[in-house]
């Protein structure tokens, strides 16, 4: 996420007031922990699969 804002940032920084590249530089750190959140409700599923439905 940081190399694609960084991009924009540096080659990009006319186009920086559109959409979708705002949305992305704006909530930057939203997006980071909602992707936090879902790969770790992603591993605790996984890993109660694993405890509880063994075949």
């Amino acid at each position: 996420m940081k190399k694609l804002i960084g991009f924009h940032k540096k080659y990009n920084p006319a186009n920086l007031h559109r959409q979708p590249i705002k949305f992305v530089v704006d909530n930057e750190k939203n997006i980071v922990k909602y992707i936090q959140y879902f790969y770790w409700f992603a591993a605790i599923v996984m890993c109660y699969q694993l405890l509880f439905f063994k075949y």
